[in-house]
C-alpha cells in the first residue's frame, strides 16, 4: 500500500512538472491544500517561494469563494491576476484545494486556462485525502 501511495505522489508531482514544461508561458505551478499548505510544486521553483505563493493563492481563492457565496454567484472556478510582468492563475481543484500558476508576460492566457482546466479535471478525483496527506509528508521532509 505504501509503495502505491509513494507512486501516486511521484505521479502527481510529475504531472505538475510536465504541465510547467509543456505549456508555453507557464513558469511555475503550485498545488495548494484548503488550509494553504503546499501539496506539490514544480521542481524548479524554490521551496520558500512555493510556500509564499501557496499562502497568497489560498488567501485569494478563499476570498473569491467567499465573495461568490455572499453575492450568490455560484462556485469560484478560477482567478486571474494581471501583473505588468506576467500573470497569476488560480483554479479550484476539489475540496478547497487549488492550483496556482505563474506565467510569463505575453503568454497566451486562453491556452494556459484551457490546459489548466484539463489538468484540474484529470487530477481532481486523484487528489484524495490520503494522497493529500502523503504529499504534505513529502513536502515537510
Amino acid at each position: 500500500m505504501t509503495e502505491h501511495v509513494n507512486e501516486s505522489v511521484e505521479n502527481f508531482s510529475w504531472l505538475i512538472d510536465r504541465f510547467v514544461r509543456d505549456v508555453r508561458g507557464v513558469e511555475h505551478a503550485v498545488v495548494v491544500s484548503s488550509d494553504g499548505l503546499v501539496l506539490t510544486h514544480s521542481s524548479d521553483f524554490p521551496e520558500e517561494h512555493a510556500e509564499q505563493l501557496a499562502a497568497i493563492a489560498s488567501g485569494l481563492h478563499s476570498l473569491a469563494v467567499g465573495g461568490a457565496s455572499l453575492f450568490q454567484r455560484g462556485e469560484c472556478e478560477q482567478l486571474l491576476v494581471r501583473f505588468n510582468k506576467g500573470h497569476l492563475f488560480i483554479m479550484a481543484i476539489s475540496d478547497g484545494s487549488c492550483m496556482a500558476v505563474l506565467t510569463s508576460p505575453g503568454s497566451e492566457l486562453k491556452l494556459i486556462g484551457f490546459q489548466m482546466t484539463k489538468l484540474v479535471e484529470n487530477v481532481a478525483h486523484v487528489l484524495t485525502p490520503q494522497l493529500r496527506s502523503q504529499l504534505r509528508e513529502v513536502i515537510q521532509n
